[in-house]
């Protein structure tokens, strides 16, 4: 007990803290300086045990900012921004990918997240974080966040009208009918599949065509689409995916082969049809003139839990703004394309290792004014059904290659999650403690913003209201994030299994060079997630 309390004293004493806080100072710029030795062309053939020592250095830079004394926000975000460095060093220590694509994502990494460091350095360094009070510091992230929700909310209720579908006041005649070929990738289906081909069958659509590819199942999914044969489905047998290419996407490059209808919709067996629902999507489509489009369709689940992570999905195409990246909102849920479309920009080819081609056919697409997002309605009536497992492992597929499979970019993604929405609440709680009157009626105000943006997204994606979602958005927030760095650590350092298969390496090999376009479209896939310059 007295070692404990002698040492407290010793941390209390002004010198003692000066000093631990300049050997903190000096060795985080250490492992920076350091850093960039490590990714030179003459440390990086010593790679692995050069990153080992940076990681130690790291480590002790962490324990000195512990013990500095320095405000508990910088602590944090020191800690944060370091954690992240940790991670990305990590990588090079795994040496997963061939070298010089493992240099370039490393490089820009740290430079990302050292920069990052040596801004709170400097912000602590020149006092300015010791020029606000606690309350003071809470209000300006108060303002922030009443800003944040005011945009989400505004941009929330833009959505709403920019994606509905409006009833057509008249259909063509059959024989007017363009007609279409609706493709389904399958692997191991069971229930799911025979629902789907059920729904789809249903429907009054008269130019039908119904393709499924097996893909390589382990089960009796050849079976049962079989079964529907003799109801017009056609089964394809599907090939052994190349080494170059993802299976999903290779799946959909056979169909793609095969299909003859002038339009293609591209469905997962989550997806659920009623009998108008192609008729009255495929007029909207062919009235308006579009070359491709993709639906968000009604949440079809029973029970609220299988909701906790979905919503955010929906938050990313519908309330959060794409300031930096151009692809519009788009979902792999159901989309449709023109064949002649898909065929003048070389299909599939140009995407064989991207996670979700739709995003990048999207962006095309919308750069000439030809595509749009669409949600379903009780009119339309296109609904999934999608249990929390399989969201959980859709997200994992998808988020990191979704940030361009960068550390930096899930470190800024979850910043902005936890401080814009899931630290709404807390900024609200703090405020009724400290009684400050102004940070409480900002923080109020944004928990009823965000609360009313979470209600319109819940309505816009299952049509109903419903209290315990409400209830649930800030565990949902969480989940996110959750998901993320998880999706970001599988694949990196584990595996991220889709249908029996892991998809971890061809995501995260480097395409060096890709098909070109079209000259005409004037567009470039460099925004592609998963190619690397």
């Amino acid at each position: 007990m007295i070692i404990v309390i002698s040492g407290m004293n010793i941390l209390e004493q002004p010198l003692y803290a000066d000093t631990v806080s300049m050997w903190a100072y000096a060795v985080a710029l250490g492992t920076v300086v350091f850093s960039l030795l490590v990714h030179s062309r003459f440390l990086w053939n010593l790679r692995i045990s050069s990153a080992a020592i940076l990681c130690s250095l790291i480590g002790v830079s962490l324990g000195l900012v512990i013990v500095s004394g320095l405000p508990v926000f910088i602590i944090i975000l020191i800690f944060l921004i370091q954690t992240y460095r940790l991670f990305s060093l990590f990588r090079v220590i795994k040496n997963r990918v061939n070298s010089q694509a493992l240099r370039n994502r490393s490089l820009r990494s740290e430079l990302v997240l050292s920069v990052c460091l040596l801004v709170v350095l400097i912000i602590e360094q020149l006092g300015l974080a010791d020029r606000f009070s606690l309350s003071e510091l809470v209000l300006i992230i108060a303002s922030v966040q009443f800003v944040a929700a005011i945009i989400f909310f505004k941009h929330a209720k833009e959505m709403e009208t920019q994606t509905n579908i409006k009833m057509p006041k008249k259909f063509d005649s059959d024989s007017s009918l363009p007609s279409i070929t609706l493709a389904i990738p399958a692997r191991n289906e069971t229930d799911e599949l025979n629902e789907c081909l059920r729904s789809i069958l249903q429907t009054n659509y008269p130019k039908l065509e119904v393709l499924v590819v097996d893909d390589c199942s382990q089960d009796n999914t050849s079976d049962i689409i079989k079964k529907f044969a003799h109801q017009g489905v056609r089964f394809i047998s599907g090939k052994t995916p190349p080494p170059s290419w993802l299976a999903k996407n290779y799946a959909y490059h056979q169909l793609l082969d095969e299909a003859g209808g002038k339009y293609v919709i591209f469905c997962g067996t989550d997806v659920r049809y009623e009998p108008d629902s192609l008729r009255i999507i495929m007029q909207s489509v062919v009235d308006a003139g579009y070359e491709m489009a993709s639906i968000l369709p009604m949440r079809g689940n029973k029970f609220d839990r299988h909701y906790l992570l979905q919503p955010m999905r929906y938050w990313r195409e519908l309330a959060i703004p794409r300031i930096f990246d151009k692809t519009p909102p788009v979902l792999s849920t159901c989309w449709i394309a023109k064949r002649s479309f898909l065929d003048s920009i070389g299909g599939f080819a140009a995407h064989k290792k991207t996670i979700r081609p739709e995003r990048i056919l999207s962006r095309i697409a919308n750069s000439k004014k030809q595509y749009k997002f669409a949600r379903s309605s009780s009119g339309l009536g296109i609904s999934s059904v999608k249990n929390i497992s399989a969201q959980w492992n859709t997200a994992t597929r998808t988020r990191y290659p979704e940030l361009k499979n960068r550390p930096e970019n899930i470190f800024f993604y979850s910043i902005m999650y936890f401080v814009l929405l899931f630290g709404v609440p807390l900024t609200f709680m703090y405020s009724i403690y400290a009684g400050d009157a102004l940070s409480l009626l900002l923080s109020a105000a944004s928990t009823l913003l965000l609360l009313l943006t979470h209600n319109l997204i819940n309505m816009l994606s299952t049509g109903k209201v419903s209290l315990l979602k409400l209830i649930t958005f800030p565990i949902s927030v969480v989940l996110e994030v959750v998901v993320s760095n998880y999706s970001m650590w599988a694949y990196e350092f584990s595996e991220v299994i889709w249908k029996g298969r892991n998809v971890c390496l061809p995501v995260l090999q480097t395409n060096l060079t890709l098909p070109k376009l079209d000259a005409e479209l004037n567009i470039s896939v460099v925004g592609d997630e998963n190619r690397e310059s």
